[in-house]
Order: structure tokens, then C-alpha cells, then sequence
């Protein structure tokens, strides 16, 4: 009798093999053969062992389907396709074993490779691991244009109309929320500045489309351009920093009518809102007989409400800065972020690592003049009055990226970045921070470009170093 016997099987990573054979079985066939003188000899004169004759024999009966649950050599088998039992069988959609029918009969069980490991970040650029029943759904992303844009100004000294007689009850448009001249049906009208007026304009309730489900406006995924006379001036993602502030305006246009043009736009078109002004330059006490003026934080944590990071720089004194009078308690300053290991970071951390930003400074904000600018203060630990600038960016945000701050030199900022933790490997990682570091803004009428360099890991971010500059810009430098 010769006996055909299974030549030995190597399992290969990531290929489909045959579950082994119960050793018990094995075990009690070879004793059978062993009874047997002459098969023994004859299995020996074929060059097969014992072992090998006895798993032949068990393959070619009709046997039921053991429970593979005690072999050697699948302790370390991951549970991608597990059953109640801990096995990695492969079922049919009625649950009947997947049986190799190609090679010996056995049910499939499938061994992913043991010597291979990919970066996470590596499986995602295989893998598209945004894929979601949520995609499944109907399309709430726009299908036209943006459908509003509203535009507000602050530091305006009156609002005339196209006769230039002054507007009745047009000082409440100084007021956070007051209503837009849109909505008081105004559609020719002129701001008008003083030549110190530092005039302030900002994009508030832009709507990108109507959500299909909550019938409310989404304004997520609109960028923005504002236009000077035609020109670009700055441009953005809305919901970041869409305002614009013309501390100059009035140099060499002394009452000339000009234009600010403010635009949102995504992939399908744009809309945009015109607004004309002019500045007096022979009217340059406005800003010192009001003893304060309207600024913008990039920084500052944005409020509920739509006036975004507006608040109000009072005069000295008032503020507890204890400046000579005439003095402006703030002072403008730029910060520049840079990742130093930007480029060898995959593009997906990029994305998902998000770095908080807390630019901390006592006394920031506080003002006793301006009647509305009395709004959104916290206390610091010793109880003073500050506005909060703590706002939260992807790496991509904010590596490259100019953010303009203010601050009082009797009381400079500090600042502090923490890597905020996320879901990683199905656990949730720490925060990570750099610890809060001084910064020094610049003196005077410089505007103090500050340069901070950091780096950024999984598991830390640290400062690397911070330089300043000044320097000047027609538009931006404090007068």
C-alpha cells in the first residue's frame, strides 16, 4: 500500500493556507500504523515518516472540523476575523465554513504577515480611512455660490449719505451686534474717518449654504479677499481673521472717496459687498477727545456673538497701565510661527495634530471708556480684568502663518503652546505643552515682527527659539 503524503506546507505572510491537523489525531493514527508490520515498512522504504503517513490517512476520511484551539505556532494570530470561539475561520454569508475545495479540503483561515510593520501613517496613504456610511447621505456641501455677506466698521466718525448730510441714529452701528446698514435698507452711504481714526472693517454672518437638515446657514469652508480701490489687500479662510485695518487710509487721499470691497468665495463663485469711506486728515482729535479706538486680536477667543475679535485700546490710565497721559496702552505686534521639521512630517499629522495657542497678558483688553467695549472679560489669578486670546489651529494652520496681537510694554504677554492630545491606536493620548515664555513687543510706533520657531512630536512640543524684528508697513504700522 503506498500511502500519498501531504508535502509540508510554508506559511507565507499575508497568504491563504490550511488550518493544521488536531496532534490527538495524529497521535492515535500513528499507533494504528504502527499495529501494522508491513505498512510501516513500507511508509520507511517511501522516505516518509510516521507522522507524515498518519496526517495523510486523516485527510483523505470524512472527518468533522476540529477546533483548532491549542496550536503551536498561532499564539500571536490577530483576531481580524474572530469568532466566539477565538478561531480565525473563514465563514460564508451562511456561516458554513469557507473550505480550500483546491487543495486538501480544510476550512481557510487566513495569517497576516509576522515580519512586517507599517507607520500609521504609511497604512493611511493606502487606506482611505475617511471613507464613511456618513458618505452615504445626501450632500449638505454647497451646490452654488455663497448666499450672504454682511461687512461692519468701527471707528467711524459719522455716516452720511451721497448729499453728505450726516445719517440720524447711526452712532448704535458702533455696538457689537448692532444691525448692518443692510439691514436699515441703506444702500448709498459713506462712512466718514477722521485722520486718526484707524478705520476698522470686518466680514460678520457671511453663509457658504443652508444645511438641508437644520435649514441653518453653515459658513465653514468660505475664504475671503478684501479689495482696496480694486486692489487685494488681504485674503484668508473665513473664520480665522477676516478684517482689515487701515491705520494710514487717509495719507495723500485727504477726503477722497474710496472703496472697500469684501468678498467670500468657495469652489463655485463669490459674492461681495461694497462699502465707501473717506478720511478728513484735518479731523485728527477724533481718536484722543474719545480716548479710546477699536482694534482687532487674531488671537483673542472668539465669542458666541459675531463681532469676532474686536475689542478696545483705551488711553492711558485707564487701564491701569500707568502711562503719562496721551499715551496709547497697547502696542501691535506680529507673530510668526515655524514648525521646524515641517516638511518631514506626513501630511496626515498635519491635519490632525492640533496645536493650541495661549498668548496670556494682565490688564489685556480692559477699558473704562468705550461704552460697548465692556464685553467677554475673564479674571486672572489675581482677579484683574483680561480678554482671553487662546484659540486652537491644525499644524498646517499655523506653521508659516502671521497672527497680529496686541499688548501693554508695562505688562508683555506670554506665550505657551500646547499640543492638545487625540484618539490614537484606540487610546487617548496626553496634552503636551511648552510652558508659558516671555515676549517682547516693540516700543513706540514699531510694530515688532516676533519669530517662533518650535518643534513637534507625538508625544512633545517645545520652543525652540524666539527673535524679533520691527519693522514697517504702509497699512499696518500704529500712528
Amino acid at each position: 500500500m503506498r500511502i500519498k503524503v501531504q508535502e509540508e506546507k510554508k506559511t507565507t505572510g499575508g497568504k491563504w493556507i490550511l488550518a493544521p491537523t488536531d496532534e490527538n489525531a495524529i497521535a492515535n493514527q500513528i499507533a494504528v500504523i504502527e499495529k501494522d508490520e508491513k505498512l510501516v515498512t513500507s511508509i520507511r522504504l517511501q522516505g516518509q515518516s510516521l507522522r507524515d503517513a498518519a496526517q495523510a490517512l486523516i485527510e483523505t476520511e470524512n472527518a468533522e472540523m476540529p477546533q483548532f484551539t491549542n496550536q503551536s505556532g498561532f499564539g500571536n494570530i490577530p483576531g481580524i476575523f474572530e469568532d466566539e470561539s477565538d478561531v480565525l475561520y473563514k465563514f460564508d454569508n451562511q456561516g458554513r465554513f469557507l473550505i480550500d475545495k483546491e487543495a486538501d479540503g480544510y476550512p481557510i483561515i487566513e495569517v497576516p504577515p509576522n515580519n512586517i510593520e507599517f507607520e500609521s501613517q504609511t497604512f493611511r496613504d493606502k487606506i482611505d480611512c475617511k471613507i464613511t456610511d456618513e458618505l452615504l447621505a445626501d450632500n449638505p456641501l454647497p451646490d452654488s455660490k455663497p448666499v450672504q455677506i454682511k461687512i461692519g466698521a468701527r471707528n467711524f466718525r459719522d455716516v452720511t449719505d451721497q448729499a453728505g448730510q450726516k445719517i440720524p441714529d447711526s452712532d448704535y452701528w458702533v455696538h457689537p451686534d448692532s444691525p448692518s446698514p443692510e439691514a436699515e435698507n441703506l444702500t448709498d452711504f459713506i462712512y466718514e474717518f477722521s485722520g486718526d481714526s484707524h478705520a476698522l472693517f470686518f466680514i460678520f454672518d457671511a453663509v457658504n449654504y443652508i444645511d438641508v437638515e437644520t435649514k441653518k446657514g453653515v459658513s465653514t469652508g468660505l475664504k475671503y479677499k478684501f479689495y482696496l480701490d480694486g486692489d487685494v489687500i488681504k485674503e484668508g479662510n473665513y473664520g480665522g481673521n477676516e478684517y482689515v485695518q487701515l491705520f494710514n487710509a487717509g495719507r495723500g487721499k485727504d477726503k477722497v472717496i474710496q472703496t472697500l470691497t469684501a468678498e467670500v468665495y468657495n469652489d463655485l463663485g463669490s459674492i461681495s459687498v461694497n462699502r465707501r469711506f473717506r478720511v478728513s486728515e484735518k479731523f485728527t482729535a477724533y481718536r484722543s477727545q474719545k480716548q479710546y479706538f477699536w482694534a482687532w486680536d487674531d488671537l483673542m477667543t472668539r465669542p458666541s456673538t459675531r463681532h469676532g475679535g474686536l475689542f478696545v485700546v483705551d488711553k492711558a490710565k485707564t487701564n491701569s497701565t500707568g502711562r503719562r497721559s496721551g499715551y496709547w496702552a497697547h502696542h501691535r505686534f506680529m507673530l510668526h510661527f515655524e514648525c521646524l521639521e515641517y516638511e518631514s512630517i506626513p501630511e496626515y499629522y498635519k491635519d490632525t495634530w492640533k496645536i493650541e495657542v495661549d498668548l496670556f497678558a494682565s490688564h489685556f483688553g480692559h477699558t473704562t471708556k468705550a461704552k460697548y467695549g465692556k464685553f467677554g472679560f475673564k479674571k486672572d489669578a489675581e482677579g484683574v480684568n483680561y480678554r482671553e486670546r487662546k484659540r486652537t489651529y491644525t499644524l498646517r494652520e499655523l506653521h508659516e502663518t502671521n497672527f497680529y496681537s496686541w499688548s501693554s510694554m508695562l505688562f508683555p504677554p506670554t506665550i505657551e503652546l500646547t499640543k492638545l492630545g487625540r484618539t490614537a491606536g484606540g487610546k487617548i493620548t496626553p496634552n503636551y505643552n511648552t510652558g508659558p515664555t516671555s515676549i517682547a513687543i516693540a516700543n513706540k510706533n514699531d510694530i515688532r515682527k516676533i519669530h517662533i520657531k518650535f518643534r513637534v512630536f507625538e508625544n512633545e512640543i517645545r520652543f525652540e527659539s524666539t527673535s524679533g524684528t520691527n519693522f514697517d508697513d504702509y497699512r499696518e504700522i500704529q500712528k
